[in-house]
């Protein structure tokens, strides 16, 4: 088939045919979404064998509601990867959105996932890491975020907004805030080169001077981790520059022990729940939620505005976010102080 077009978000796909557009496919690896039923209603996915190589993986979830991860270049019987609608329930789901209703009465919104959804989530998955590490949060010892972006962005936000206020409390400064784009799924090469990119950038933001005690730390937001090698080139990074660091997620996946992972990473992970790997968080690959996408190659993601799954403007979903954040700041403000007496 060769190299497909660069696919427009804002242009449906051929309606009059039945095979879901390969350039979707394509589109929606680069964000590390998996597919789900709503992609493929009235369609099916057919990739040919001369593509494996191209795509390289498939993230789907599937009938059981289990998240998959197809390795194409593992497939060498010479034949075509078909998916179709049932594998994924979609015939189920088409049923819903001509009635209306979902399989408990209620109306299927099809708004959903909604900025209030996904900010009340984070807020509840914020608790726990809340919990255990109001000591450092107390001293004012995280002086620098770093956002792993895309779907970290909301993650970030909040928790500017709830440390900036804790420190406006103490008499405290301001954090730093950055965001960088994760490494998910870059070869030994890239990451190497990613690697030394981001230990310059780093470095031009003279963080050592801003981390003075021995207790000053930065610390990485981040929406999920499952295997923690989005995050390598981040961490190495860091430790080339001597700089400590804690990493706080959302959620993390069962798949890699916790004590494997920050022996990896190099530091103390913070999670607010772990979860079965098919469980990820409104946020997790959703461009409406976070304003912007990545190459994984690159040190910055990138801002758009787009339609989502469900027909909703990103501009319009990541600007009621952020009105969101203040009040969601002040709910872990409450939420600190009770767990601090």
């Amino acid at each position: 088939m060769g190299n497909p077009e660069k696919f427009n978000p804002e242009q449906e796909t051929n309606s009059d045919n039945n095979i879901l557009d390969l350039n979707y496919v394509y589109y929606l690896q680069e964000l590390g979404r998996p597919i789900v039923a709503a992609d493929l209603i009235g369609k099916t996915i057919v990739i040919d064998p001369s593509q494996f190589e191209e795509i390289v993986y498939l993230d789907i979830i599937d009938s059981e509601g289990e998240f998959v991860t197809i390795d194409l270049t593992s497939n060498i019987s010479g034949l075509p990867l078909i998916i179709n609608p049932e594998d994924l329930f979609v015939r189920k789901l088409a049923e819903q959105s001509q009635s209306g209703s979902s399989e408990y009465g209620e109306p299927l919104d099809r708004s959903l996932p909604t900025a209030e959804v996904a900010i009340n989530e984070l807020v509840s998955l914020s608790l726990n890491p809340v919990s255990e590490m109001k000591d450092k949060i107390s001293r004012g010892d995280y002086k620098c975020l770093i956002g792993d972006d895309a779907s970290g962005r909301l993650s970030t936000l909040l928790w500017r907004d709830f440390l900036n206020r804790i420190n406006s409390e103490n008499d405290g400064e301001p954090v730093d805030t950055y965001f960088l784009a994760g490494s998910r799924f870059i070869d030994f090469e890239e990451r190497q080169e990613k690697i030394k990119d981001l230990t310059e950038y780093l470095k031009s933001l003279n963080l050592e001077s801003k981390l003075e005690n021995k207790n000053d730390t930065v610390l990485i937001t981040t929406d999920t981790i499952q295997t923690g090698q989005s995050l390598v080139p981040l961490t190495q990074a860091l430790g080339n520059l001597g700089i400590k660091y804690e990493i706080m997620t959302n959620v993390l996946f069962e798949e890699t022990p916790q004590y494997m992972l920050e022996a990896n990473l190099g530091c103390k992970i913070h999670y607010g729940e772990l979860r079965n790997n098919d469980i990820a968080p409104k946020t997790y690959g959703d461009m409406t939620i976070s304003g912007v996408t990545k190459d994984s190659k690159d040190l910055f993601a990138r801002r758009i505005n787009i339609k989502g799954l469900y027909g909703v403007s990103s501009h319009d979903v990541l600007s009621e976010s952020r009105k969101l954040v203040p009040a969601a700041g002040q709910k872990l403000v409450d939420y600190y102080h009770s767990v601090k007496k």
